[in-house]
């Protein structure tokens, strides 16, 4: 059996993908930095599966998942979903909201944390052309954050500033690294969600969250099944000659 890795498993979309991973036939590690999350998530997986614990974005930290698992079976598909948006109290956080202690947070939660996760797995990976890396980007990699929250465009955006460039950064490491691991076959993809309805999103204002919904032409915030969907395609044997692409979950939010 095969073994899929879910980074920020124990999260809203980070659990629905791994059952989504599990109901496709993976055994499955869920990754979490909290261990008892992680393990709660993987114990109500279909099968047997496992947990691990800690902080991904510490590279000794890294290099003990990349030893467990690789005691457990071939490592197949990595969903690198762990991340952080963080939000003030009154929703968005402004650019001048923001220091250098927030920022690098959030660089080492979303930009650093998948490389070392990606360049430690795809090391066990096969070559077989069956290894797929998927990275959970988000819609504000384009689209940068901020705008007026009565605005339809520009569009309003309810995420700040380094979360947008902590995904725009991990969008172009995947480019470089859909190039660097073609030659071992192994693809790297990622999937861009839109407003997703999860529990980062929760206490963002009832006037923001009403802003983004009059933007989105589909009419609704997405789900996290929406967002599985997706993955399940990229990390399957369907998209074998999909690499290096970006798969918008966004129900029509984007600039024209």
């Amino acid at each position: 059996m095969s073994l899929a890795v879910v980074t920020g498993g124990a999260g809203s979309i980070g659990a629905v993908i791994a059952r989504r991973l599990a109901d496709a036939g993976h055994r499955v590690c869920v990754a979490d930095l909290d261990p008892d999350r992680a393990r709660a998530v993987a114990a109500e997986l279909p099968g047997e599966h496992v947990s691990f614990g800690g902080d991904l974005s510490d590279e000794p930290t890294v290099i003990e998942l990349a030893r467990t698992v690789d005691a457990l079976a071939p490592v197949t598909v990595l969903v690198n979903a762990a991340g952080i948006s963080p939000k003030g109290p009154a929703g968005k956080l402004e650019i001048d909201e923001i220091d250098a202690s927030g920022l690098m947070a959030v660089l080492r939660a979303n930009t650093v944390g998948p490389f070392l996760v990606s360049t430690h797995l795809a090391r066990q990976m096969p070559t077989d052309g069956t290894a797929s890396i998927v990275n959970i980007l988000s819609i504000a990699t384009r689209m940068a954050t901020g705008g007026r929250r009565d605005a339809v465009f520009p569009p309003f955006i309810p995420s700040a500033s380094h979360y947008a460039a902590s995904k725009a950064a991990l969008h172009n490491l995947q480019v470089s690294m859909c190039r660097e691991l073609a030659p071992r076959r192994i693809r790297v993809n990622g999937v861009a969600p839109g407003f997703i309805a999860t529990a980062m999103n929760r206490n963002i204002a009832d006037g923001e969250r009403a802003s983004v919904v009059r933007q989105i032409p589909l009419g609704r915030a997405g789900t996290p099944e929406d967002v599985a969907d997706a993955v399940e395609f990229l990390a399957g044997p369907r998209a074998s000659y999909i690499t290096g692409a970006v798969l918008d979950v966004n129900g029509g939010w984007l600039p024209a």
